[in-house]
């Protein structure tokens, strides 16, 4: 599953949409983390190629029931929640922002420039210092590195999978009590009318920013 939201434009959210889940498919590796850490680059370097000035933060989770354990990949400000069966946070993983102080001191170290709170990048100001980008990003200090967090599946109930648009409505805690709450009294809900009653919700609470969610239950 994955999420991606665009900044300056959809080319690059719909580029990991539709290159990443192929390319996570396509690897050969027998380990999981390896297999998200090679289609991510990949899916990076297909990028570069498009050189309009756009790019998009994402995150994707790889889940292998067999062995009961999942990966989470995450790189800007979407971010993934796990949450077990009486809807609380299990994990949730770190949004790459310029909020954070090491974000911060890691992308002047770059060579990056902050102005008015935000990253330089040509006539760009770009509000996260990690996405994937064009080159012109990635020569103002944007860089398209990822983190992965691994988890087990043994006590989660369900996943949560979004956009900042969304957790500017909702910490992370409210969203797994809201998931939890609706699973509870609309039980025939599925997974895509689960991820578009919370979308829904977080617009409602006058999130002003794109928002995309989708839910994985297991």
């Amino acid at each position: 599953a994955v999420v991606a939201d665009g900044h300056g434009g959809s080319t690059a959210s719909r580029h990991c949409a539709q290159r990443l889940p192929e390319l996570i498919f396509a690897q050969k590796s027998p380990s999981m983390d390896e297999s998200l850490r090679s289609a991510w680059a990949r899916c990076v370097e297909e990028y570069l190629e498009v050189e309009n000035g756009v790019g998009a933060v994402c995150a994707a989770i790889y889940i292998d029931l067999d062995v009961q354990r999942g990966v989470a990949l995450h790189c800007g400000d979407c971010r993934v929640v796990g949450l077990d069966s009486n809807g609380f946070v299990l994990f949730d993983t770190s949004d790459h922002r310029l909020d954070d102080p090491l974000e911060v001191e890691a992308l002047l170290n770059r060579g990056g420039e902050l102005y008015e709170g935000r990253v330089r990048a040509g006539n760009w100001l770009v509000a996260v210092p990690r996405a994937l980008g064009c080159n012109t990003w990635r020569t103002n200090g944007i860089v398209p590195v990822a983190d992965l967090t691994p988890f087990d599946t043994n006590s989660l109930s369900a996943l949560i999978i979004a956009s900042d648009g969304f957790f500017d409505a909702f910490s992370s805690q409210d969203a797994a009590l809201y998931l939890h709450a609706l699973r509870l009294f609309r039980p025939l809900l599925d997974t895509n009318d689960l991820a578009a009653t919370l979308a829904t919700r977080a617009a409602n609470l006058y999130s002003t920013d794109d928002i995309s969610v989708a839910v994985v239950l297991l």
